[in-house]
Formats: C-alpha cells, sequence, structure tokens
C-alpha cells in the first residue's frame, strides 16, 4: 500500500534519518504551494506539512525551528474566516507551541498551554491538544514545587490519554511523577511510574524496529516514483487538523478556571460511571495471584486491564489517595481475605486490619456496611 509522503518523512525522522524527512517535507509543500490557495483542503494540508516539520525539528533536538514553524501556522491562520473554525484551529496550534517551549522555557510554555485552553470551546471534550496543554502545567507547577497541582494536572494527562488511546507525551509525564514522588520520599508511587517507564521504553523500541522496516521497504521502491503521485494522498490522508477542527462529540464542558487553580483541584473530576460487579473469570483470577506472589509491578498493569475505570473512580472519591492504597483497594476488590492479602503482601494480619480501618475512615463507609460491599461499586 502506498504510504504518504508526511506519514514517511516521520517514520525515517523517528529512525533519525531526519534529513530525509526534511527533503520529503520540503517537497510536499513546493507541491502544495503551487496549487490552488484557497483550497480548503490545500490549506489544511500545508498546515499539516508544518506541524510535520515541526514534530521532525523537535526529533533533532532544534526546538527554536520547530516553534518557527508553528508560528507559521499560527499566521496562516488569519485566513480562515470563520471565528469559531479559527478559535479551534489556533487552539491546536498554541498547544503544539506549549510543547515545544516546555523544552525551551517553561514559564513561556505555560501562558501559551493558557492560551490553547481558553480557545478551546467548552462543549468539545478533552483530546490529545489538552493531554499536552495539562503535561505542560503540570511541567510549570513541578518548576514551582507546587507538587499538589503538578500531580493533579499530570493524571489529568493520563486520563485524557487513556479515554483517547494515544501515548503523545506520556514517558515525560511518567518520568515527571517518578520524580516527583521521589522527592516526596512516597516509594511505592515512584516505583510504579518508574515500571511505567521501562514499559513505555519497550514498547518504543518496538514501535521503532517496525517503522524501520518501513523504511528498508520504502526506500527499495520509491526511487523511480515521482512525488507528485502522492499528492492525492496528502490531500487524504494528512487532513487530520481538518477532521479534528470540523468533527468533535458535543459534552459539556468544564470551567477552564479548574485547571489553574491548586488549591481546588483534583486528579480526575469524574463520578464512577458505572458499577460493575460481575465477578472476574478464573483464568484472570488465578493470573492476578500469580502476580502477586511473586511480588510483580506488573499486578496493576493486569488489574486495571480488567478494571480501566478503578483508579479513576477511587480519586473521584478521594482525590488524595497514595498509590499503596489504590492498590491495596485493588486486593479488596478481587474478593481477598484479610489472611490472603497478609500472606501475598507479607504482612501481619494485625496490619492489614489497620489499613482497613484507615480506609473506612478515609472515605467515610459507615461502620455497618461491609467494606467488600463498599469498595464492589468501583
Amino acid at each position: 500500500m502506498k504510504q504518504c509522503p508526511i506519514y514517511m518523512a516521520e517514520t525515517y525522522s523517528m529512525n533519525e534519518f531526519h534529513d530525509k524527512a526534511i527533503s520529503y517535507l520540503s517537497s510536499a509543500y513546493d507541491l502544495l504551494q503551487k496549487e490552488n490557495p484557497k483550497s480548503e483542503k490545500i490549506f489544511y494540508a500545508k498546515a499539516n506539512v508544518l506541524s510535520s516539520f515541526a514534530n521532525i525539528y523537535l526529533d533533532k533536538n532544534e526546538p527554536r525551528n520547530a516553534a518557527k514553524k508553528v508560528f507559521e501556522e499560527i499566521q496562516s491562520g488569519s485566513e480562515i474566516k470563520d471565528t469559531e473554525e479559527r478559535k479551534r484551529f489556533q487552539y491546536l496550534n498554541y498547544s503544539n507551541l506549549s510543547n515545544i517551549y516546555s523544552q525551551l522555557d517553561v514559564d513561556s510554555a505555560y501562558r501559551y498551554a493558557v492560551t490553547s485552553i481558553r480557545l478551546k470551546a467548552k462543549n468539545f471534550p478533552d483530546d490529545q491538544s489538552m493531554m499536552i496543554n495539562y503535561s505542560v502545567i503540570g511541567l510549570y507547577f513541578k518548576k514551582k514545587k507546587n507538587y499538589q497541582a503538578a500531580i493533579s494536572n499530570f493524571h489529568k494527562a493520563l486520563y485524557v490519554n487513556k479515554i483517547n488511546g494515544t501515548d503523545l507525551n506520556m514517558n515525560a509525564v511518567y518520568k515527571s511523577l517518578q520524580e516527583i514522588y521521589h522527592n516526596l520520599n512516597i516509594k511505592d508511587s515512584a516505583t510504579f511510574y518508574q515500571n511505567k517507564i521501562k514499559e513505555y521504553d519497550l514498547q518504543a523500541l518496538s514501535s521503532k524496529y517496525n517503522s524501520l522496516q518501513e523504511v528498508i521497504n520504502r526506500d527499495k521502491k520509491e526511487e523511480k516514483k515521482p512525488l507528485k503521485k502522492y499528492l492525492v494522498c496528502i490531500f487524504i490522508g494528512l487532513c487530520a487538523i481538518s477532521c479534528i477542527t470540523i468533527y468533535f462529540v458535543k459534552r459539556k464542558g468544564k470551567s477552564t478556571n479548574e485547571v489553574f487553580n491548586s488549591e481546588t483541584v483534583s486528579p480526575i473530576h469524574l463520578l464512577p460511571e458505572s458499577v460493575s460487579t460481575e465477578p472476574i473469570l478464573p483464568e484472570t483470577y488465578h493470573h492476578l495471584i500469580d502476580l502477586l506472589e511473586k511480588k510483580d509491578p506488573a499486578f496493576m498493569f493486569a488489574f486495571e486491564k480488567v478494571y480501566p475505570k478503578f483508579r479513576e473512580n477511587l480519586l473521584a472519591k478521594n482525590a488524595e489517595l497514595q498509590l499503596s492504597e489504590i492498590e491495596f483497594c485493588a486486593l479488596l476488590k478481587i474478593q481477598l481475605t484479610t489472611k490472603e492479602i497478609a500472606k501475598y503482601t507479607f504482612i501481619e494480619i494485625r496490619t492489614v486490619q489497620n489499613k482497613k480501618y484507615k480506609l473506612r475512615k478515609k472515605f467515610e463507609i459507615p461502620t455497618n456496611l461491609d467494606i467488600y460491599t463498599w469498595i464492589n461499586q468501583f
């Protein structure tokens, strides 16, 4: 199947063939410059090429050149006549700019993230641009040593990543959270994010290997094929910005001010959407127990595949939960008895009982309500 020049350019860039990637993009942009300047498809295709230029300059560790390309996009936005569409277009651009400036000047990055959020329509759902904004704001508060606000915004970025299924900037978020929890001497949380970093790095290595195979295969075929044959592909496959700006699912928005208020913000502002009381399959249960017996940190990864909303729902109930408390709640969720928890976590029975008591107080669970019944609502 034929690949679009921009896609191939970013594949080359991923494998550190940056000059070839830039050559691809330059050729694509030159072709687009010769087309009808009043065409909406041409406009968004050119904007997408500029975005790809910025990505490749970031890969080359040239953030200032990347910023120049995004500024070109922002200037081109004046061609958009419809006010709301122009705001959506610039919302994306300022988010990208904030991401770039996070490598240059965190204070400027924060201002661009704020600008992006102000341009976002309130009824639009959070997307990868908001994930970037939350990440940048988290970096800003981390720099200011306001760790509570930093953690809160990083958690928001992780949540948006989860519901949108994209890993953009996630390793940077994991590293920041690992550093914060290390500085706060919260060892279990620091270890958790250290493991997430390792997992992410393995996935990135696999992705890079696969893309390198594409580069090799592509190079064998591309020499005899003029680039102009792929112009139609640019129009069809490279209008992501157009799709994003035109199509949004309407959903009640939140006030932007929540993002910046370190006193009132919490990692997740959601209540449980559904109650899952169905028992897990025996093979899944035994797999989780096996991970516990081995003290394998992958336990929580496996658990969250079974109960993907568990962590968010708990945090919605109490945003100050520590990772160790969430993991303990996970043991209750799979119906382990006090003795079993003591056995698998290598702690005393009395310690397990104390943990249950502290959870009751933290969640204000009525004394006449069984803790397993209460935890099963999440």
